[in-house]
């Protein structure tokens, strides 16, 4: 049987119990524009194996690649009665989270779902146009590639003055100030 692969957005969290549901197949970046997507890979082996992992494109010196590893959660939500509605999960498990720079071998756990984080980094240097991607995940007895398409459009995004605020905790927020979470409060 073959692995299930599949090219997914950033944006998406991949659970090892969750197919995932937001693919991507094409992007659009300007010049210096970085630009990140998932492959998720759902092996159809009933114990631990490994995957090789092939990058082939025109631009892969401008791309990484990294393992998305799982890291527990004892407690996602501390108070269920007092939670919004955007929580992934609320029960404790394994949360996708670690990017783990990894030489091109991974682990797959018997049919669950892992992914692997690539990063296409421009800082103006990509040519303007269509560059193919093609994605090859080779095992003992298998080999399946997936192709994405990244058109590099010849404009720059002008440098912005935004400060960029990480990991603030809104629902710390509401609950010091007693108040709900998206109000105008």
């Amino acid at each position: 049987m073959k692995d299930k692969i599949l090219l997914i957005a950033s944006a998406e969290k991949i659970f090892p119990e969750k197919t995932p549901r937001y693919e991507i197949k094409t992007a659009t970046i300007a010049r210096n524009e970085e630009f990140s997507f998932q492959v998720a890979i759902k092996t159809s082996e009933s114990f631990m194996k490994t995957r090789k992992v092939f990058i082939k494109s025109d631009i892969s010196d401008a791309i990484t690649v990294r393992e998305v590893r799982c890291v527990p959660s004892l407690l996602p939500v501390y108070n269920e009665k007092k939670r919004d509605d955007y929580f992934l999960s609320v029960k404790s498990g394994l949360f996708p989270d670690a990017l783990i720079n990894t030489e091109n071998e991974i682990l797959c756990p018997p049919k669950k779902w892992i992914s692997l984080w690539v990063a296409v980094k421009s800082e103006n240097s990509l040519p303007t146009g269509e560059h193919k991607i093609e994605i090859t995940i080779k095992g003992e007895n298998t080999s399946q590639s997936v192709n994405f398409t990244l058109q590099v459009e010849d404009i720059t995004l002008p440098k912005h003055d935004l400060i960029i605020t990480n990991w603030i905790h809104y629902d710390c927020i509401c609950e010091t100030y007693n108040v709900e979470p998206f109000t105008n409060k």
